[in-house]
Order: C-alpha cells, then sequence, then structure tokens
C-alpha cells in the first residue's frame, strides 16, 4: 500500500509524444492550478482547525502552492490506518506516503540503512486525501465530513479502542455483578475436592491450543 525502493532504478527521458502531450497541459496549467486550490481550500476550511486526532498538513504562505497533496498527519499509525480503513468502506482512495528509503529493501541490501528517526516516526502517520481535477467541491466536502465523522468516533473511543463502526453507538456500559445465586453456587464448588485423575499420555494425544492474547 506504499512506493517502495526495491532494485536499482532508471532514468528515462520523455518521448517526442510525451514531450507534446505535456506541453499540450502546460497550456492549462493556471487553470489546473486555480481548481486544486479551490479543492485545498476547502479541505482547509473544513479540517485545517483540528489538532487531535490529525493535523491537517498546509503550503507554505510565502509560495504558489500547486498542492499536489493534501496530508493529515495522524497521531499514531494505529489511527491512519482506522481512518483509511473508514474512507475505504465509503470507497474513497485515500493512500499512505512513501516510505523512507533508508527502510527500503533496496538501502538494507547497499547498507544505506542508517537511521532517519523523523521520517520513520512519521510516514506511517501520514494520510494523503484525494485531490485532483476530476474532483468536485462536493467530493471534498463529503471526504472532509467522513474524516470527521472519523475524528468524532475516535474521540468517544479513545479508552476502549473498538473496531470502527460508521454507526456511533454509546459508550459500552459496566457490566452488572452476577446474580447471588452464583456466588453461592461458585463458593460451594470452591470447597469441594476431586480426586486426582490419572491418565497415561498418548502419542494421539492432541497438544492443547495456545489462549488467544487479549487486548
Amino acid at each position: 500500500d506504499h512506493y517502495d525502493w526495491t532494485g536499482p532504478g532508471s532514468s528515462f527521458r520523455p518521448t517526442e509524444y510525451q514531450a507534446a502531450v505535456l506541453r499540450a497541459q502546460l497550456q492549462d496549467l493556471d487553470e489546473v492550478i486555480a481548481m486544486r486550490t479551490r479543492l485545498a481550500g476547502h479541505y482547509e476550511k473544513a479540517l485545517g482547525k483540528r489538532t487531535k486526532p490529525f493535523q491537517l498538513l498546509k503550503a507554505c504562505v510565502r509560495v504558489r502552492s500547486n498542492h499536489h497533496i493534501i496530508g493529515l498527519m495522524l497521531e499514531s499509525e494505529r489511527a491512519a490506518a482506522g481512518l483509511l480503513a473508514h474512507l475505504a468502506s465509503h470507497k474513497v482512495n485515500a493512500q499512505r506516503h512513501y516510505a523512507p528509503l533508508n527502510t527500503s529493501p533496496e538501502a538494507v541490501r547497499r547498507g544505506e540503512n542508517r537511521s532517519c528517526p523523523n521520517a520513520e516516526a512519521s510516514w506511517n502517520r501520514l494520510v494523503r486525501l484525494p485531490i485532483h481535477t476530476s474532483m468536485s467541491v462536493g467530493d471534498a466536502e463529503r471526504i472532509a465530513d467522513l474524516v470527521q465523522e472519523w475524528a468524532t468516533w475516535d474521540a468517544h473511543q479513545a479508552k476502549t479502542r473498538a473496531p470502527f463502526s460508521s454507526h456511533f453507538s454509546p459508550p459500552p456500559q459496566s457490566s452488572p455483578p452476577p446474580p447471588a445465586y452464583l456466588s453461592t453456587l461458585n463458593s460451594q464448588l470452591s470447597a469441594l475436592s476431586f480426586p486426582p485423575t490419572h491418565h497415561k499420555p498418548s502419542p494421539h494425544d492432541a497438544t492443547p491450543a495456545p489462549c488467544p492474547a487479549r487486548w
């Protein structure tokens, strides 16, 4: 679900046909950037004031951005995975970002995998929201609403960490105490003593399965 460096790369120069297509597209550059700027503005209006459980990455005000990506930096890898799963369930194609090159298979093979703590701590918390010229403002607003829906759920579930559902449910209630007769029965069973059972091991005895881990 992300780009990775797995082998030696190459440098490919564009053909004349590719250059002709690019030249035609560059004639619409201002219009394309204006469309992406409008979409980015709606994302920023809807999501820009939040600090938890994510922060919207904003373009520098001193430059004219082409708004190549709309990035959300989540509080944890778990949160990023939860948001991606929620968006995917609504057929929104959000993505992770590039993995740090120093962690890639090719870097390890070359012995160039020295530690880059900031990159390693950040890349799997970054979620990229869709932004392209085939989108409408309504699309951006719908995606922002889905992000806010997930964030509201995550705030309610911060302690229980239950699996996400798009249908909100009330916080879990504490379990009521067991009926009195169960306590009496447990006490009586604890007082009983049973003779030991002698069983000769057999090679056909099944090895008991380990108990599943509990969260």
